[in-house]
């Protein structure tokens, strides 16, 4: 009669030997000649299925994997080709507490959040009792957001904003000559600050470090600021910020709030050694 073999993964192992006893010269054709070879290959597919990576099935790795990618510099070893439409979760981590922290994908930047997530139409914290950060590296520019506790809230409503904006350096023309370094010109840096929420009254501060070095002290420095604002109600220079002439110098611009709201400010600066 037909027997079922039914595959046991316990039994099973990395490497099976698969082994059929071949009835020879005159012996009887009987099933338990090859059943044992069936037996050991059933419970083969069942230790597969219990332990092997199903491409189509959400896996849990046990052990450290290794993800080597091709020789060379150029072929990543991980890639996600699927373009995010708003704020896409490439990897979540359990940090140990009620809160996540994530890397995400988006068309503005390289995003990293704790305590919160894209639900698709709003930002929603895990842990609503708990305040939510966002840290983006867009295109020459870092973004810096934070969210006092609560349980969701839209894109533009993050407490507070920073930016820190890569792409405004200045730009140098100098002469050495033999007393040192002068200026060919005036030298242009854009400093800005802002915040998505601002208070009345609240200082928004920009600091800008402008790339031109010294050999020896440089004569009077003339500093000329013109202001780009949005609710700001005054700015400018702020006194008293150091200067070291040896290496190279910067300025600290600052505008204030008028009222609550986004509030920016921006500093075209331009600047002459004579």
């Amino acid at each position: 009669m037909p027997a079922l073999l039914t595959g046991v993964a316990a039994s099973g192992a990395r490497a099976p030997a698969v082994s059929y006893n071949t009835p020879v010269d005159g012996d009887a054709l009987n099933a338990a000649s090859v059943n044992t070879g069936f037996q050991t290959a059933a419970n083969y597919i069942a230790w597969l299925q219990a332990h092997a990576a199903i491409f189509d099935d959400a896996n849990t790795w046990t052990v450290e994997q290794t993800f080597n990618g091709p020789a060379g510099d150029v072929t990543p070893a991980l890639k996600t080709t699927t373009a995010p439409t708003n704020y896409s979760t490439i990897w979540e981590l359990t940090s140990g507490v009620a809160s996540f922290n994530r890397i995400m994908s988006a068309p503005s930047g390289l995003i990293v959040t704790k305590n919160c997530y894209w639900d698709g139409a709003q930002w929603v914290a895990d842990d609503a009792a708990t305040q939510a950060m966002r840290v983006e590296f867009g295109t020459g520019n870092i973004r810096l957001s934070y969210k006092s506790a609560a349980a969701n809230w839209a894109d533009g409503a993050w407490t507070r904003t920073m930016y820190l904006d890569a792409s405004a350096a200045g730009t140098t023309s100098t002469t050495l000559n033999a007393t040192g370094v002068t200026s060919d010109g005036a030298t242009v840096c854009s400093v800005a600050g802002g915040v998505d929420n601002a208070m009345a009254g609240d200082i928004i501060y920009g600091d800008g470090q402008f790339r031109k070095a010294f050999i020896a002290n440089p004569g009077t420095l003339v500093y000329l600021a013109t202001v780009g604002q949005a609710n700001i109600v005054n700015g400018g220079i702020a006194a008293g910020y150091a200067v070291n002439f040896s290496d190279k110098y910067g300025m600290l611009v600052y505008g204030i709030a008028a009222a609550a709201g986004p509030a920016f400010a921006e500093f075209l600066v331009n600047y002459t050694v004579t």
